[in-house]
């Protein structure tokens, strides 16, 4: 059972470990599978070159994008193009934070040829989902996939699975859970199928 996105708390290697701000460089060493991202909330420019720092150290990128719930939208997509050419330049998978922003988000995404991403939390709709996988992309769920009202619709594509939690007893419990009733609903083992694409798409 695997993670596909989750935050630092227990040192573990079942989950993909991600930040939002470049500081959490060295809360994420610990970790086997780590990704080191932003999203600038309130004004503030990230240090871009830990960015690429990480890149060369095996990190991936994550989790980085546009939220529409931030005043600051400029900001956001000057930075997020420049995390993406990052990403681009280095061939690296980018794990994307998407909120009341697809269309933007997806736009950057195909004017940058980025091929190795994806949607974490995803929140829209069965036809963004179905983009998302035109450009290579993949979507991952949280249990707050369920009131999608395109939820059932959704789950006849590929997807991962996550908490978008801390890491440790209570997100393992809740991933657990998660990918049970998954497993019920499409009679498949959705944590193995889960394992298996999220870490194709890391050591991609």
């Amino acid at each position: 059972m695997f993670d596909a996105h989750a935050h630092p708390g227990e040192i573990t290697a079942d989950a993909l470990v991600c930040s939002s701000s470049p500081s959490q460089y060295g809360e994420l060493l610990p970790y086997r599978y780590k990704a080191l991202g932003t999203i600038p909330e309130g004004g503030m420019s990230p240090d871009l070159g830990l960015i690429r720092k990480a890149v060369e150290e095996g990190f991936i990128i994550g989790e980085t994008g546009l939220d529409g719930r931030y005043p600051d939208r400029d900001l956001q997509l000057e930075i997020f193009r420049s995390v993406l050419s990052i990403a681009s330049e280095c061939g690296t998978p980018v794990v994307i934070h998407a909120v009341r922003s697809y269309d933007a988000v997806l736009s950057e995404i195909s004017r940058q040829g980025i091929r190795k991403f994806m949607i974490h939390g995803f929140s829209s709709s069965y036809e963004i989902a179905l983009e998302v996988l035109r450009l290579g992309g993949i979507i991952s769920l949280s249990p707050r996939a369920e009131r999608l009202r395109s939820f059932s619709r959704i789950l006849t594509l590929p997807f991962v699975t996550e908490t978008d939690m801390k890491t440790g007893e209570e997100e393992r419990n809740v991933l657990s859970e998660w990918n049970g009733r998954l497993s019920e609903m499409l009679d498949l083992d959705a944590a193995e199928r889960s394992e298996v694409m999220i870490k194709e798409f890391i050591n991609a």
